[in-house]
């Protein structure tokens, strides 16, 4: 048996109850699972951030262009204005 560990004042610590900090429980759940549980009343169903995210990033990765072409480069490096300093004579 555990030895019960005690707050200052003597009263017994509470125990937790075992989910990690923000942990939550995950159901996966079809499609038509969901439709089929949404009545017409349901305006909104909660998801977690977390999948939010995930998928605005795969969204974003999906629409990122990717190219070899170096002609692409080459015009952005003549559109960029520079000047040379020389601080010698200073």
């Amino acid at each position: 048996m555990k030895k019960i560990s005690l707050n200052k004042d003597g009263t017994p610590r509470k125990r937790r109850n075992g989910t990690a900090k923000g942990g939550s429980n995950i159901v996966s759940l079809s499609v038509d699972e969901i439709m089929d549980l949404a009545s017409q009343e349901v305006n909104f169903i909660p998801v977690s951030e977390e999948w939010v995210k995930s998928r605005l990033y795969a969204n974003y990765l999906q629409g990122k262009k990717v190219s070899n072409d170096s002609s692409d480069l080459q015009s952005v490096e003549d559109k960029i204005e520079y000047a040379l300093t020389s601080f010698e004579n200073e």
